[in-house]
């Protein structure tokens, strides 16, 4: 459906390259998509001047991180477990990862890292797993340490341990969930925060054990998410989407994938409990737009979101079968 292209794959880089200077955040929490936006737009075709105009415009609403520390992590060390969850440590943490991936490359690093972060994978709205992962897509290590970087600062544990699983199918194990929810009211924070917050129920905990997991749950959990996104056009569940695709870059590289994708569907599941009572399936009709009119209008556009959503679904459609990923795309690009 969408392949890189050539004649902007260096400028790309450069531009990553460019980018890594700046925060993970901005505005009081909001992650910065400068990156996974250039690596989106490249993806769907995007010429070299419209990547360069989308680059100079988002990156004024961006600030510098501070350069760490000089000096360079003794090579094997254990990834630093002490700094998760602390969001100024971001540039040591980014720093240990980018000399770890210098010494010792992509898949290996992953392979130690994600067994340790697999279990705060909500972090930051799952922005710091969404980043890693478009980083491999990429092929940049910067972008990689980056993702991990941030995904380790805003760490998100929702629980101590996992759930028993038992017989229950995905969306059936969600539907039920959903249901003791009906009555929660979300704060006004960011979507991590109300995680944090609905996390703390009882209610939640107890109803989180019984999912069947097996090679079909991760599907299961994407089309859900679609289905109730194109029912509500809601924002986290746009999150709940990008964040399946995230996933399924990240599982060849763990180690244990039952185990990061459980974690994964209890983050899942904990979004989707703190915003189901404001999931109101009154959002209209889709008007199904056709592939190319959903990416022209994705390539023009300037909301990040716009353009991350249309390139997952447009990657989903290629790997799961039916309509459901062209409707998604076209209930945001209407």
């Amino acid at each position: 459906m969408t392949a890189s292209a050539p004649a902007t794959d260096a400028l790309l880089n450069e531009l990553l390259d460019w980018g890594v200077r700046y925060e993970p955040e901005y505005s009081r929490g909001l992650s910065n998509h400068l990156p996974m936006s250039l690596i989106a737009l490249q993806r769907l075709g995007a010429s070299a001047e419209r990547l360069q105009a989308y680059c100079s415009s988002y990156a004024a609403r961006l600030r510098l991180a501070p350069v760490p520390a000089e000096g360079r992590a003794r090579p094997g060390a254990a990834v630093p477990t002490r700094r998760f969850g602390d969001v100024g440590a971001f540039p040591e943490l980014r720093r240990y990862f980018l000399d770890e991936l210098a010494e010792h490359g992509v898949a290996r690093v992953l392979s130690r890292a994600l067994p340790v972060l697999i279990p705060g994978i909500g972090a930051a709205a799952f922005h710091g797993q969404i980043r890693t992962a478009y980083g491999i897509e990429a092929g940049h290590h910067g972008e990689i340490a980056s993702g991990l970087g941030y995904w380790a600062a805003r760490y998100l544990r929702l629980r101590d341990t996992l759930p028993a699983q038992g017989p229950l199918e995905a969306p059936v194990w969600l539907a039920a969930i959903a249901s003791e929810f009906n009555d929660w009211q979300a704060g006004a924070g960011l979507i991590f925060e109300d995680m944090q917050a609905v996390a703390l129920s009882p209610r939640l905990q107890d109803r989180l054990v019984g999912l069947k997991l097996d090679g079909a749950t991760l599907e299961q959990l994407t089309r859900f998410a679609v289905e109730k996104f194109v029912a509500t056009r809601n924002f986290t569940v746009l999150h709940l989407i990008t964040s399946a695709h995230a996933l399924g870059v990240l599982l060849p590289y763990c180690d244990e994938p039952e185990v990061a994708l459980h974690w994964y569907a209890v983050a899942f599941a904990t979004a989707l409990a703190a915003v189901h009572s404001s999931l109101h399936s009154d959002a209209g009709e889709v008007a199904v737009l056709s592939w190319s009119e959903i990416i022209s209008r994705a390539l023009r556009s300037d909301d990040d979101h716009d353009v991350k959503l249309v390139y997952t679904c447009s990657q989903l459609a290629a790997l799961y079968p039916g309509p459901d990923f062209l409707r998604a795309a076209s209930a945001r690009m209407q």
